[in-house]
């Protein structure tokens, strides 16, 4: 399985893994680190397992489901 990393989009910030997750799961878009954006529906008709960079890229979680 592949994996790609994201970054929030569109000006959010994570401070917590809690939070991403909600907005992961509730189907908002998050940026990859090479650019386009990219949301839960699409990682999983994709089949990539996603790593969310988040606290100002300095931690890391999984966020597949």
């Amino acid at each position: 399985m592949q994996y790609i990393t994201v970054r929030a989009a569109y000006g959010r910030e994570y401070r917590n893994q809690t939070d991403a997750r909600k907005d992961w799961n509730d189907n908002l878009d998050f940026r990859t680190v090479d650019g386009p954006y990219i949301n839960k529906a699409d990682a999983d008709r994709l089949g990539v397992k996603v790593m969310l960079r988040y606290q100002a890229d300095r931690k890391v979680v999984e966020l597949t489901a």
